[in-house]
Formats: structure tokens, sequence, C-alpha cells
């Protein structure tokens, strides 16, 4: 048995990419041109996604470690964004991004495989060979995932709030565990490119949801300024703070700054009609 996102959702709710404008060039009102939106920005990071896992096979074919190991630092961002959405195509995203605890058998099941599987194998066991088949078949579930982006009907105004909800939510109150970078020490990554990914989303719904309520886009606008405030002086001179020298009121600024997207985006949410 494996526990899925779309099971969250429904109880409850090293390359970087740049900050993103929050506001939409031109938006008129909640409707599927959002949704369009924000799905073409996925897509082209879907795209990234799948030459960075072509590049982390090959590091990994190589032979060379630390090759491998860069690879696998450069090839997280670009889903960490597009999980915003995973409830949309839950059993992709367990086969990219699933951790042990989802399967029954944990690290011993079949089932696991994807991201955590390969960070385990180079980081932890430095099992290049063991890597490598399972590199190859998260390639395959790339493709998968892209093939999904465009499937327009998996996809809803309202689905994408309860995702804009629900990442920051894991965020704070799973990932800050440190379980996300367990054996490669990288969670500040994760947790910049989830948010990120909802300020991504956000962006095709943020006119209307001015045009209604300023102080909730404002709110929304300064929950993103603060938590990129929070994040940024990690990554300064190219490079990224290994997770485990973050100390613990740091990584409560994190946790408040994630609650912060949580409210902001469910206020939207609810100022749209759409939750």
């Amino acid at each position: 048995m494996r526990i899925t996102k779309r099971d969250l959702l429904a109880g409850a709710a090293v390359s970087l990419a740049a900050p993103l404008v929050l506001k939409s060039a031109a938006f008129a009102a909640p409707s599927s041109e959002a949704v369009a939106k924000g799905l073409t920005y996925f897509q082209d990071r879907a795209a990234t996604q799948a030459v960075l896992c072509r590049d982390l096979t090959v590091a990994i074919e190589s032979g060379d470690f630390e090759a491998a190991r860069q690879a696998y630092g450069a090839a997280r961002p670009p889903y960490e964004e597009i999980e915003v959405h995973a409830g949309a195509f839950a059993d992709i995203d367990a086969d990219i991004d699933a951790r042990p605890y989802a399967f029954d058998g944990g690290e011993t099941s079949g089932d696991f495989k994807g991201f955590h599987r390969i960070e385990a194998l180079l980081f932890r066991d430095r099992d290049l060979a063991g890597a490598l088949p399972v590199a190859q078949e998260l390639e395959r579930s790339i493709a998968a995932l892209s093939a999904a982006l465009g499937e327009a009907d998996r996809f809803s105004d309202k689905l994408f709030f309860e995702g804009l909800i629900a990442l920051p939510e894991e965020v704070a109150s799973k990932k800050i565990s440190s379980e996300e970078g367990t054996w490669s020490d990288l969670s500040l990554v994760i947790f910049r490119h989830n948010f990120i990914g909802v300020q991504s989303q956000y962006a095709g719904f943020a006119e209307a949801v001015e045009a209604k309520n300023v102080a909730a886009y404002e709110r929304a606008q300064m929950a993103f300024l603060q938590a990129q405030a929070v994040l940024e002086p990690y990554f300064e001179g190219g490079g990224v703070t290994r997770y485990s020298d973050v100390r613990a009121f740091e990584r409560g600024a994190i946790v408040k700054a994630a609650y912060d997207i949580r409210a902001a985006m469910e206020h939207s949410g609810e100022v749209l009609g759409l939750l």
C-alpha cells in the first residue's frame, strides 16, 4: 500500500531558479486561463527536469560518485515546483518523489523508487550500480509527468488552490524535520523550490484576487517576499547551506514563512470563492 499526496490532500489539506514576479501580466477573472498559465510554466519545468534527469543517468553511468551527487542536486528543483499539483497525478508523484514511509516495507518495497531511492543509494550506500536502473526508470516517470501536465482535464481552479495550500503546509509540518533531504542534506533546496512552485501557480490568479480584495493580494505578495527573505541567505555565493547546519530558531523562521504562505493562499482562495 502506498500513501500518496492525493491522500494527504483528502485528509487535510545545485542549480536554482530565480524569484518569480507575483502579479501576472494580463488576467481578468479566475478561469481556466489561470490554470493554462500555470501549466505552461510547469510544462517548461518538466522539459528542464527531463534534461536534468538524463544528465543524472549519464553521471551515474560515468562511475564518478562526485559527479553523480552533483547531478542529483541539480536535478531536484524542477519537480519540487511541479509538486504543487501532485494531487492531480498521485501515482506518478509516488514514482518520482515518495519517501519510504509511503510504502508497506519502507525501503524494502519494490514500489519505492525515484529521487529518494537514488538519494540513499548515492549519498548513503555509494551504490552507483544500484542507482543506475532507478535513474533510468525515473526518466520514464518524468516522461509520464510531462504527458500528464498536458491533460488539462486533470486540473481545475479549485484543485490549484488545494495544492497551493497543501504544499506549504507539508513543508512546515513534515519536511522541516529534514526527511526531505535525509541523506543528501539538501532540504533547503526543496523548501526554496516548493515556495517558487506555489508562487508560480498563484500568479495567474493574482490580478483577480487584487480586484476583489487588495488586502488578500498584498498578504500573498508579502508572504512570498518574506519567505524569499528567510531562505535566500542560505544560497549566497551560488552554493547552498547544508540543512544540518541550520539552527533551531532558523528552522522556526522557515516554518513560519510556510504557514504564512499557506494562510495567504487560503485567504485568496476564499476571496475567489474556490474554497
